[in-house]
């Protein structure tokens, strides 16, 4: 099989996944247990979306220092397409009051 093939199937893997996290956590709100799993889940995956996003940046300037500049810049947009997207997931988890997050 090609790589195409390989990527599709990694795609169907991936929306099989968010699907089954769906349909597990659907109703978190009224089981507090459910809840602070579905909030574990989610910090970890916050964490290591930070962690990637610093990679990012760390991996531009690596390219950038080589000469390699277009490189670099591709890679700090998506830094910064990281940045902003991690940054505001922080914002509305720590500056929700209602907690509806």
């Amino acid at each position: 099989m090609n790589k195409f093939v390989y990527n599709i199937i990694y795609v169907l893997i991936v929306v099989a996944l968010i699907a089954l996290f769906e349909r597990i956590f659907r109703n978190r709100k009224n089981n507090p247990t459910l809840n602070k799993v579905y909030k574990i889940i989610v910090g970890i995956f916050w964490i290591i979306a930070v962690l990637v996003t610093v990679l990012l940046y760390w991996a531009g300037y690596g390219y950038f220092k080589e000469g390699n500049p277009s490189v670099a810049t591709k890679l700090f947009v998506f830094g910064i397409l990281m940045t902003v997207s991690v940054g505001y997931k922080i914002y509305t988890l720590i500056g929700n009051k209602n907690g509806n997050n």
